[in-house]
């Protein structure tokens, strides 16, 4: 496993200054190229959009998708106050309103073998 020589993160860790801050852009670029990832709230909850958008697009443009994406950038860039409570809160509510997200989504589609069959006669039957 990769890891920062200067803050010893981890592959897939963020990169972070003592004092729990961004580091520097040099600094992070030297992560990306020693293959240490340079994640942040904002990417995470893009990416949790992104599986969120293949069940329901809509949802995943909506509002709620909005202030989600809002909040990861607060955290991001320490916009809410720097005291431990304050980031905790705020990370309390991201975490709820992605939980609505995900509640909200369709379920993720599942095949049975009757579902399965299904689409073999048809293929079967186009086919002839």
């Amino acid at each position: 496993m990769v890891s920062c020589p200067r803050c010893g993160a981890l592959a897939g860790a963020p990169c972070v200054t003592a004092a729990g801050r961004p580091a520097r852009r040099e600094h992070a670029d030297r992560h990306r190229q020693a293959g240490v990832a340079d994640v942040t709230v904002e990417r995470a909850v893009l990416d949790e959009l992104a599986r969120i958008g293949e069940r329901d697009p809509h949802l995943a443009g909506g509002a709620l998708a909005r202030v989600a994406l809002e909040l990861a950038r607060d955290l991001d860039r320490h916009a809410v106050d720097d005291s431990v409570a304050q980031r905790a809160l705020a990370a309390g509510k991201l975490a709820g309103v992605l939980e609505q997200l995900r509640q909200l989504a369709p379920p993720p589609a599942t095949s049975d073998r009757l579902d399965d069959l299904a689409r073999r006669r048809n293929r079967r039957r186009r086919a002839s």
